[in-house]
């Protein structure tokens, strides 16, 4: 067997010997270069995904040529609105977003199995969590926070900047968010008293078989029990396809444990309290029963400003357990 071969399959089998930095080698002279380009393709479709993608990263070339591999849907972060399968959005070992992170894993970065990321080890707390209380707030198809992304928006809020942001994309450039202050005539005057600054998320879901909804999610800072916190205030306007509501509908959650479609089209709820998470649920306006559509808020509670995340967070974030959601999805309660 070629010598060049024989490396391959013994970085395949043991990845962690060839991370010992964290960054993508330069150097072009790599054995496997001198391979028949056939040989090369070969070798790739016999490997599993994860290490397709490791072996991918072991120099610039290989990720230039082969960078579809990393942008195979099965590597993006899971998020539950937009996927909607439980079983993908958890820590499960065989998905193989998971295993590929794993496999990245140096004496630097450890994966955490409640963010399903990669943290530095410094950060990690004992075994294979970042903290006790970590976890996935999904508040829609495109938004989905770890306690680190709930803490940069907490600093963009007080508008206080952290050496730790700079790994990140700036939020007051992503273009999902769009930051308003009281002095914008657009800031709604029912948060002037509230805060002076807020973050605004707008998209709409068109591809649910049984529904289209327009999302509005509005974050700012308050204070709950002289507790300052953040707080996630969702708009939904939902417009059904057809009636009656159907027993099989793919279900759309406002929160961890209630199933917002039956509850917004159910005839005797306006306003409720989750039982678990203290989320908020109001329909804006009284509706025809029988008709097609409904204004609903729903207003978290994401926990406090300051790390390590709380019990209120941990509240807010997704079930693990994929049984529960098959529940919710089921009973639609």
């Amino acid at each position: 067997m070629d010598q060049h071969i024989k490396d391959l399959i013994n970085a395949v089998r043991h990845p962690r010997a060839c991370w010992k930095s964290s960054r993508i080698p330069n150097s072009p002279r790599n054995g496997l270069f001198r391979l028949p380009p056939h040989l090369l393709e070969r070798i790739l479709e016999l490997l599993p995904l994860s290490s397709q993608a490791c072996l991918v990263l072991t120099c610039h070339t290989l990720y230039r040529i082969y960078t579809p591999i990393l942008q195979d849907h099965r590597l993006r972060f899971p998020r539950l609105l937009a996927n909607r399968d439980p079983t993908i959005s958890l820590g499960q070992a065989n998905v193989p977003r998971n295993i590929f992170l794993r496999q990245l894993q140096n004496h630097k970065w450890s994966f955490c199995e409640a963010c399903l990321k990669l943290h530095p080890r410094t950060e990690m707390a004992e075994g294979n969590l970042c903290h006790a209380h970590a976890g996935i707030v999904d508040l829609c198809p495109c938004l989905t926070l770890t306690p680190r992304d709930k803490f940069r928006l907490v600093r963009v809020l007080r508008n206080i900047s952290n050496a730790k942001d700079r790994r990140h994309y700036s939020i007051e450039q992503d273009p999902r968010f769009e930051v308003l202050t009281d002095r914008d005539p657009r800031f709604p005057q029912w948060m002037v008293k509230k805060c002076l600054r807020a973050l605004f998320h707008r998209c709409t879901v068109h591809y649910h078989a049984n529904v289209w909804m327009d999302v509005r999610i509005r974050f700012y800072l308050a204070s709950k029990h002289k507790i300052p916190i953040l707080v996630a205030h969702t708009d939904y306007k939902v417009t059904l396809y057809s009636r009656p509501l159907l027993a099989s509908m793919t279900p759309y959650f406002a929160c961890p444990h209630r199933s917002l479609l039956p509850w917004a089209f159910h005839r005797h709820w306006h306003s409720s309290d989750c039982l678990v998470c203290d989320a908020w649920l109001r329909l804006n306006r009284i509706p025809d029963i029988d008709g097609k559509e409904r204004d609903v808020h729903v207003v978290r509670d994401l926990g406090g400003f300051r790390w390590p995340p709380d019990i209120r967070w941990e509240q807010q974030c997704r079930l693990r357990d994929p049984v529960s959601y098959k529940r919710l999805w089921v009973n639609g309660t």
